[in-house]
């Protein structure tokens, strides 16, 4: 065997059982013992006088061991939030309607100026530079925090509803529903569609169409001279709620696609389990959990031990079909809360939250006892906020762990 350094040995931290009082004489982390090696060796080095029959039950059985290697640290680029893409959409707009904000001022200064002899123009021209510094405001505010905020959707529909508003008292001040002021009723509409959650669009859909449905009211009240043609209040109506209506019906549109498109990122396509990206990002949601003052978490890093035995000698098929296979005892043998993941290749994850260390050991060892039936495997595991309190700490700590328990198995 290759000469190489010594298995990486942890201090114990605190709040960590010490070696065997969780397992035994086994490592702590679910460590091969010699016997099973030696087993799994005599496997392989009579493969060549043995029936395929009992290669293939030997070689899913049992474990094929040579040199321990250690696998490449797992690069975590968590975007840390469920609804990600949604988010960076949301993140997208916000220039977009600050910009919309300004045009349209523009747009409705230029008509000001030149009806300036007509009724309320200081008015109007005051809520347009209100309407202004309300953008300026929204541009210059963080709005990675406002995205990560629990209040991030009373922000925007107070955003939008002030809009609304706006428009209203500057299309009263101008004489009522037959002002062209009420076409702004549509930007914010379609401004809304574009990120909005379905609920937020309704609110603001109705918001819109019963404003101007009072002014319509106000104009033809029994003090005004002139009113609008019921006709013309039909036709702008209507129109301004079948907008509505497609606005309300995009927005259901766009959350079934990133729902969708959530669902086909961050899932494993073999196993059904999470991938790297929805583990990474149901991590930082936990860590942010624990930061506010929440209970602990563990994560179980897992290396399947033989696994290209498996491959090399029954097919590619047959390591697949075992890969689901271990996905599902895994999800069988953890909470419904915790998540499973398929990191790549025979590397999965657990995620266990509200777990401190010593109960993680010990699910660690019932999911490497529920898998011995026909893969043996090696475990490391780290807990925040014992070990780190980020993504690249937890998982460095787990990594050694594993890294030392299949050392020592090697070393046996």
């Amino acid at each position: 065997m290759p000469s190489r350094r010594p298995a990486l040995e942890l201090p114990p931290r605190p709040g960590w059982p010490t070696q065997g009082q969780v397992h035994g004489d086994d490592s702590r982390f679910g460590t091969t013992s010699a016997a099973e090696v030696s087993t799994s060796g005599r496997c392989v080095t009579r493969s060549s006088s043995t029936s395929a029959a009992a290669l293939k039950t030997r070689v899913a059985g049992s474990i094929s061991v040579g040199v321990a290697r250690r696998r490449p640290r797992i690069s975590w680029q968590s975007p840390g939030g469920l609804a990600e893409d949604a988010l960076r959409l949301r993140l997208q707009t916000i220039p977009v309607g600050v910009a919309l904000t300004y045009a349209t001022v523009v747009t409705l200064a230029a008509w000001v100026a030149a009806t300036w002899s007509a009724p309320n123009r200081p008015l109007i021209a005051a809520m347009l530079g209100c309407a202004v510094v309300t953008a300026s405001v929204i541009a210059a505010l963080p709005h990675g925090r406002i995205l990560r905020s629990a209040h991030r959707e009373t922000f925007f529909l107070a955003w939008s509803l002030s809009y609304v508003a706006v428009i209203t008292v500057m299309a009263a001040a101008d004489g009522g529903a037959r002002s062209p002021v009420t076409l702004v009723y549509f930007l914010t509409l379609v401004y809304a569609s574009l990120s909005y959650p379905f609920r937020s669009v309704v609110v603001i859909s109705v918001s819109s169409v019963l404003a101007f449905m009072g002014l319509a009211v106000l104009e033809a009240g029994p003090h005004t001279a002139t009113a609008p043609s019921g006709a013309y209040v039909w036709v702008f109506a209507s129109c301004l709620a079948l907008v509505a209506t497609m606005c309300i019906w995009q927005s259901q549109l766009n959350a079934r696609h990133f729902a969708r498109l959530g669902e086909l990122s961050r899932a494993d396509t073999l196993t059904g389990a999470l991938n790297r990206l929805g583990f990474s990002e149901r991590v930082e949601a936990e860590l942010a959990a624990v930061e506010r003052g929440g209970q602990p978490l563990s994560i179980v890093l897992l290396d399947l031990v033989g696994f290209k035995a498996v491959n090399d000698t029954l097919g590619h098929h047959a390591g697949d079909e075992l890969l689901r296979w271990v996905a599902r005892t895994m999800t069988q043998v953890v909470r419904p809360g915790d998540s499973v993941a398929r990191l790549g290749g025979d590397e999965f994850a657990v995620l266990l939250p509200g777990t401190p260390p010593a109960r993680a050991l010990e699910v660690a060892e019932r999911i490497r006892g529920a898998l011995a039936e026909r893969i043996q495997a090696t475990l490391g595991v780290a807990s925040a906020p014992h070990d780190a309190m980020d993504i690249e700490g937890l998982t460095r700590a787990a990594d050694d762990r594993l890294y030392a328990s299949r050392g020592r198995a090697v070393s046996r």
